[in-house]
């Protein structure tokens, strides 16, 4: 596909493993259309990632992992998302049904409550014989939707640890404020010392067993990264050099844009060190982009390591791999909000 779409527009990256799959013999033909019916199905939602990727022409953002299964699969330019808050995205994307006819507007109310027959994405591969499992993030936090799964799964969020800090500063801080610490951390630790690390372990060992059960599956992972607080391991910090981060040319909303169109980033204003108005620092919005980028290497490590699992265990021809970003505006989020522009 010739051109990069620049401005703020939603991944949605669909692949094709081609595994040179043998040729069919008469007995097994009956077999073979079996699966070319029922593909395998790996579900990948990337909350907060913004379309801020070497596919999507930033150059400077180091992408390598999805950049090659863009290059292979389909890679949409022109997909929005449905309604600028995570819970309604989200049931919009999984439901099929725009917000308002789910009539969910907020964070709290289950699309059970007002929708309670619809067949969710999920629960449509499961009344078609598939096994349906999920970890992390897919619905929104404390939304999840049992009917959906054949397999149950889990968030891996701590409960008394909300945004899943590991210094202990770090923890000192958010327990005084009940919730959000720091903005950002940088820990030397693995990368299964947060969430998403112990996402992509748990989605490995799944994808191990569903290609051994001889049953097709649906396998949807949700990462919680890059969502604030901007929370990773050194390494991929020193992937990123926070003297080379430039800031934008133009930091302010263009002009003539109603107001509605702009955040006041009142999640951001909430952690420790935030200025409660005005105008993040040089030096605040400086580190809060580098945070940024490196939890999209942090990201992309994840995938190779499924892209790894995958060729050990070979998908067939017409096995897709789904990866959406989810978040506000187009499913990409921090607009205005440190520094960044469209």
């Amino acid at each position: 596909m010739k051109g990069f779409l620049l401005k703020l527009l939603p991944v949605f990256i669909l692949l094709e493993i081609l595994s040179g799959a043998p040729g069919i013999t008469q007995v097994n033909k009956k077999k073979a259309l079996h699966k070319k019916n029922t593909p395998n199905i790996l579900f990948i939602a990337v909350d907060d990632l913004r379309p801020e990727l070497k596919c999507y022409g930033s150059k400077h953002i180091l992408s390598p992992n999805i950049d090659k299964i863009a290059k292979r699969g389909f890679l949409f330019e022109r997909a929005y998302c449905q309604q600028a808050v995570c819970s309604p995205s989200r049931t919009s994307l999984l439901t099929g049904l725009r917000p308002d006819a789910t009539h969910i507007y907020d964070l709290f109310t289950h699309f059970r409550k007002t929708t309670p027959d619809v067949i969710t994405l999920p629960q449509h591969f499961k009344n078609n014989g598939y096994q349906t499992q999920w970890f992390g993030k897919i619905y929104h936090a404390g939304l999840n939707d049992s009917v959906s799964w054949t397999i149950a799964g889990k968030t891996f969020e701590n409960e008394n640890n909300w945004r899943s800090y590991v210094l202990e500063e770090s923890n000192i801080i958010a327990d005084k404020n009940k919730g959000p610490g720091p903005p950002f951390e940088k820990a030397d630790v693995q990368d299964d010392a947060y969430p998403d690390g112990k996402i992509a372990n748990h989605g490995i060992e799944a994808l191990k067993q569903f290609r051994t059960s001889g049953k097709p599956f649906f396998l949807a992972l949700g990462f919680y990264k890059p969502h604030l607080p901007f929370n990773a391991p050194s390494k991929y910090w020193d992937m990123y050099n926070a003297a080379d981060v430039k800031l934008p040319d133009h930091m302010y909303p263009p002009d003539n844009a109603p107001a509605l169109a702009s955040s006041g980033w009142g999640e951001l204003r909430a952690y420790s060190g935030m200025p409660a108005k005005g105008e993040l620092s040089k030096e605040q919005s400086i580190n809060l982009i580098d945070g940024s980028y490196c939890l999209i290497i942090n990201k992309l490590s994840s995938l190779k390591a499924m892209a790894k699992t995958i060729l050990i265990t070979p998908l067939q021809r017409s096995d897709v791999v789904y990866i959406n970003n989810r978040k506000n505006n187009a499913w990409g989020s921090y607009t205005y909000k440190s520094g960044q522009s469209l």
